[in-house]
């Protein structure tokens, strides 16, 4: 499970931001804000949080889910949000894989340009 201290710090380091001041001024808020969310007085909101996700490459959603889990009252609550999270990032995974196999399966074949431009000689024998 993913902490808000932990996704400040992949946010910034996907986008080479240095300071929570620039992390700050990129999301729009002020340094204060994020100090508070990483010093865990504060949550980002979820509006937030998906902006987080994106800059670090992860699935908005599934990254909100373990945000709540982290700060969720009960263990119910957090058993909750951790089941959706997972749900959430395998639901991704087998689009993404989805999408991989389309590509291969819709991808031109190599050999068909070639074959399109050689011709079978008596013996086997091909002439470009």
């Amino acid at each position: 499970m993913q902490t808000t201290k932990q996704l400040l710090d992949r946010a910034k380091k996907a986008q080479g931001i240095e300071s929570d001041y620039k992390l700050a001024q990129h999301l729009g808020v002020v340094q204060s804000a994020v100090t508070h969310w990483r010093s865990g007085r504060s949550s980002p909101d979820d509006v937030i949080a998906a902006q987080l996700a994106e800059m670090a490459g992860q699935d908005p959603l599934a990254v909100i889910a373990e945000l709540h889990a982290a700060r969720a009252k009960t263990p119910d609550a957090k058993q909750l949000w951790l089941r959706m999270a997972m749900q959430l990032r395998h639901a991704v995974a087998a689009v993404m894989m989805a999408c991989g196999v389309a590509m291969i399966l819709l991808a031109p074949s190599p050999n068909g340009a070639q074959a399109a431009t050689t011709q079978s000689a008596p013996g086997g024998m091909c002439i470009m």
